[in-house]
């Protein structure tokens, strides 16, 4: 497959658990000592923070190494010297992110990620990832918010977290969300 969806495909690599134990309680407790820096979007129920201090070169890193498997997987030319950003989303109560399709630029690797994580047990319905094509609207997969979980996805193609509904509003029982398009011969950070 190339790295542009084809009408009637929808493109991803499922890396499945790519934060757990430790160092998914490690992320958790660092955002959510960070609440006061996340920055209201405009869009209810959905705050972001540009960047997660501290954990920024630990996740960029796990993204590294994955890489070359995801490319592989999903045709992508190798990507070498990778900009990765890590900005994080919290999508609380009546909170839904829709996230178009990247423009191809000059430092475009044609590339995607996205990591979602939440305070266990669970205290929201909803979050589901929904990747969409953007040739035919009508083909599009829906998979369930799992905790940790990391996929790699083509650039061309829309991703959208479904609304969240939660009886809590704690900002701690949020469903976090990070996503960013890689960047090829980019300063690693």
């Amino acid at each position: 497959m190339s790295d542009r969806a084809r009408a009637g495909e929808v493109a991803f690599h499922d890396i499945g658990e790519f934060l757990a134990g430790p160092a998914l309680r490690e992320i958790l407790e660092l955002v959510a000592h960070q609440e006061s820096q996340f920055r209201e979007t405009g869009v209810p129920g959905v705050r972001v923070l540009p960047a997660l201090p501290g954990d920024e070169k630990r996740i960029a890193d796990g993204i590294r190494a994955l890489l070359p498997r995801a490319c592989e997987r999903l045709g992508v030319p190798p990507i070498s010297r990778p900009g990765i950003d890590s900005p994080v989303a919290a999508v609380g109560h009546g909170g839904k992110l829709e996230i178009a399709a990247m423009t191809p630029g000059p430092h475009a690797a044609g590339l995607s990620y996205v990591l979602t994580f939440f305070e266990s047990p669970r205290r929201f319905t909803g979050g589901a990832l929904i990747l969409e094509n953007p040739h035919d609207r009508d083909v599009r997969i829906t998979l369930p918010a799992a905790n940790g979980r990391m996929l790699f996805f083509p650039d061309s193609q829309d991703l959208e977290i479904s609304r969240v509904q939660s009886d809590s509003r704690e900002f701690r029982h949020s469903l976090f969300v990070m996503t960013a398009s890689i960047r090829r011969g980019s300063t690693i950070r």
